[in-house]
């Protein structure tokens, strides 16, 4: 089994069909939008339109962001976009708001593009905790695990002896 992660599968297909490396990096660059698609209707009435232009701007404009999003691609750009999602479940919790949905389809995403953004939810965790009660924690699996899904599949083959999984890592 190889382990790259879905997220990277669209660049794979276009490199397939033929794509250079350069328009694949503008695919990367283009698909950098995600994260802002993610933290735009999260916001909304959250904070001012002003505050959110003015994030959007930074981050895109940011030269680390830019350079992940052309050169490092899918794994990257989900990892932000999960990123954003739990951070706008957190800012939602903290004024009383349902944020179920976003902080799940976040971690899910998250572990879906790399086992290591466990570390993030780490980070979440006491936030998380001091909002338990506000949390609908089976709707909020059910959305990690939709989007985590295929990384059960790694899991189990982790205990098969006849399976040997490569990774791109």
């Amino acid at each position: 089994i190889y382990s790259s992660g879905l997220v990277d599968w669209p660049s794979r297909l276009l490199a397939k069909l033929g794509a250079t490396e350069n328009s694949i990096r503008m695919w990367h660059t283009a698909c950098g939008v995600l994260p802002l698609a993610t933290l735009s209707p999260g916001l909304r009435n959250l904070i001012s339109s002003r505050v959110a232009l003015m994030m959007g701007v930074l981050f895109v404009t940011n030269w680390h962001y830019l350079v992940y999003k052309s050169l490092l691609g899918g794994t990257e750009i989900a990892l932000q976009t999960a990123w954003c999602a739990v951070v706008v479940g957190l800012i939602r919790l903290s004024q009383n708001r349902p944020a179920d949905r976003w902080i799940g389809a976040g971690i899910g995403l998250g572990l879906l593009a790399k086992w290591t953004f466990g570390i993030c939810i780490l980070a979440a965790a006491p936030l998380l905790w001091k909002w338990k009660h506000q949390i609908k924690w089976t709707r909020m699996l059910c959305w990690t695990a939709v989007l985590g899904w295929p990384q059960i599949i790694t899991v189990l083959a982790l205990f098969s002896t006849s399976i040997t999984i490569r990774s791109h890592d």
